[in-house]
C-alpha cells in the first residue's frame, strides 16, 4: 500500500510553528480521503509518525521512476521536472516536463516534451507556501540540464539497485543545483502494457485521441464531470470520471469509476499511484476531454491506445475482461521471494496446538510452533506467578 498523497504535507515551516504543524498533519489520518483508503485497503487506523525534514528551497523538483509502469518492457528512467516546489506536480496541478532517459546499454537522454506549467510553488518569507504566475516562456525552458538529469538518473539507478525492484522517487533541485533525494518507495508496475500502435476500432465515433497513460486497461460507462471538490458521495457506480485536472482526491471514486480521464496531471503524480494500486484505467493530461466529453454520454476508455470512444465497444471490453484473468493468474504465480520464504515457514509459526491449558495434550512435548512455544510460556508464567 502506498498511501500515496493519503495525509497533509507542510512545506517551510517556521521552528515556532511546529507543533501545530504536527498536529495537522496527525488530524489527517482521518481526513475522508484517508479513511476510505483503508477502508479499500481493509486497513485499521495505527499512530501516525511525523517525519521533520529539512526544507530544501527548491529551484525545481520532480519525480523520477526507474521504469516506465505502463510499458514494463522498456528499459527507461522517467523524470518528470516543475520549476519551484513539487506539490503542483504530485496533486495533478500541472503537467510536467517529461524526460526519457533510455537505459540500454547505457543512460542517454531519450527525448524531451515541455512543460504546461502556468504557475509555480514557493517558499514565502512568514512560513508556509504560495502559489505564482510563470510566465509562458520560462514554462517551456528546460529546468535541468542533460548532465543534470543523467546525474539523477544514476541516483535513481542505484537506489533500484538497493531496494531490489522498480522504484518511484521524489527529489528537489535547490538553488545552488544540489540534488535532495526526499523519498523512495516501490513501483507499482501494470502486468501488461500500451498498444498505442493499433488501429482503432471500426464502427464507433473516436471522441478523444490524446493523453498519457497512467494505468492502461478499458472502461466503459457514462460521463461524469467531476472535480475534486465535488460531491463524491453522489458518484454513480460505473461511470467515467472526466476532471479538469488529476487529484489523489478521487481516490473515493476508485472503487465506484470505470475509467478516470483528465485533461491535466502526469502519470508520476499521487492519484496515477492510486489508479495503480486500484486497478482503475486512467488516462491523465489529455488537454481538453472536459469539452469533448459531455455529461451522461456513455463511452468506452481505452487508456492503452490513448481513445474514448462513443458508445460501448463490445470488442474491447472482452477483451480486457480476458487480460485481467490472465493478470490474476500471473500475479498469482509470480509471488515475490519474501512472500515465498514466509509462506514455506508460516506452518512453523502461524498455527495454534495447545488451545486449552486444562488438556493433558497442553505440554511442551506437544510445542509444534512458534504461536505453540508463546501459548506454552505465557499460560505457565501466569500460572508461577499467581502461585507466589
Amino acid at each position: 500500500s502506498s498511501f500515496a498523497g493519503r495525509f497533509l504535507p507542510l512545506l517551510s515551516v517556521k521552528r515556532e510553528d511546529l507543533i501545530e504543524a504536527y498536529r495537522k498533519v496527525v488530524e489527517s489520518l482521518f481526513s475522508a480521503e484517508a479513511i476510505h483508503y483503508r477502508q479499500l485497503h481493509k486497513l485499521a487506523a495505527s499512530t501516525m509518525p511525523v517525519g521533520f525534514l529539512v526544507m530544501a528551497d527548491a529551484v525545481a523538483s520532480g519525480v523520477v521512476y526507474t521504469a516506465d509502469p505502463s510499458r514494463p518492457e522498456a528499459r527507461v528512467v522517467l523524470v518528470h521536472v516543475v520549476k519551484g516546489l513539487g506539490p503542483s506536480l504530485v496533486d495533478g496541478r500541472t503537467s510536467p516536463e517529461t524526460i526519457t532517459v533510455e537505459r540500454d546499454p547505457e543512460l542517454r537522454i531519450g527525448h524531451r516534451r515541455a512543460s504546461f506549467q502556468t504557475s509555480i510553488v514557493v517558499s514565502t518569507p512568514d512560513g508556509g507556501v504560495r502559489d505564482e504566475p510563470l510566465p509562458q516562456e520560462l514554462a517551456s525552458a528546460p529546468s535541468l540540464s542533460d548532465e543534470e538529469v543523467l546525474s539523477l538518473a544514476r541516483m535513481a539507478v542505484a537506489i533500484e539497485e538497493h531496494f531490489g525492484s522498480p522504484q518511484d522517487i521524489e527529489w528537489a533541485m535547490d538553488a545552488e543545483r544540489r540534488l535532495w533525494l526526499l523519498q523512495s518507495r516501490p513501483l507499482r508496475m501494470a502486468a501488461f502494457s500500451e498498444e498505442g500502435s493499433l488501429p482503432p476500432v471500426q464502427g464507433y465515433p473516436l471522441l478523444l485521441e490524446a493523453g498519457d497513460t497512467a494505468f492502461p486497461g478499458v472502461g466503459s460507462g457514462p460521463v461524469v464531470v467531476m472535480d475534486e471538490e465535488g460531491d463524491m458521495d453522489r458518484f454513480p457506480e460505473g461511470a467515467v470520471v472526466v476532471a479538469p485536472r488529476s487529484s489523489p482526491r478521487f481516490v473515493r471514486l476508485m472503487a465506484k469509476a470505470a475509467a478516470i480521464v483528465t485533461d491535466f496531471g502526469g502519470v508520476t503524480g499521487h492519484m496515477a499511484a492510486l489508479t495503480r494500486e486500484f486497478h482503475v484505467p486512467a488516462l491523465l493530461n489529455t488537454r481538453n476531454a472536459t469539452n469533448l466529453l459531455k455529461p451522461g454520454i456513455h463511452v468506452t476508455v481505452d487508456t492503452r491506445t490513448h481513445r474514448v470512444y462513443e458508445g460501448r465497444v463490445a470488442e474491447l471490453l472482452e477483451a480486457e475482461t480476458q487480460r485481467v484473468r490472465e493478470d490474476e493468474r500471473l500475479r498469482q504465480d509470480k509471488a515475490t521471494p519474501a512472500f515465498r520464504l514466509l509462506n514455506s515457514v508460516s506452518e512453523l509459526v502461524l498455527p495454534l496446538n495447545l488451545v486449552d491449558p486444562r488438556s493433558t495434550d497442553f505440554s511442551q512435548e506437544n510445542c509444534k510452533t512458534l504461536h505453540d512455544i508463546a501459548r506454552f510460556v505465557h499460560e505457565k508464567s501466569y500460572e508461577e506467578m499467581f502461585r507466589m
